[in-house]
């Protein structure tokens, strides 16, 4: 999934998240559970984080991220 400012988070369906920037293929990896439409996640650095989709749209942090 993109947000506007092109970075991109990588969603498999093993679970493992990565997140590329503009500048780092793998900037931050990753893991991820979603349950109906909620998602949370947990990285390497220890920031927790969650969102909602909405019509296939993720809402995460004030950012929407559209699927590639």
């Amino acid at each position: 999934m993109r947000p506007r400012n092109r970075s991109t988070v990588c969603l498999p369906p093993s679970t493992q998240l990565f997140m590329r920037s503009q500048t780092r293929e793998r900037a931050y990896e990753g893991r991820y559970e979603v349950t109906g439409t909620h998602i949370e996640y947990w990285d390497d650095t220890g920031f927790t984080a969650d969102g909602e989709f909405i019509d296939d749209v993720l809402h995460h942090a004030g950012m929407i991220l559209y699927r590639q």
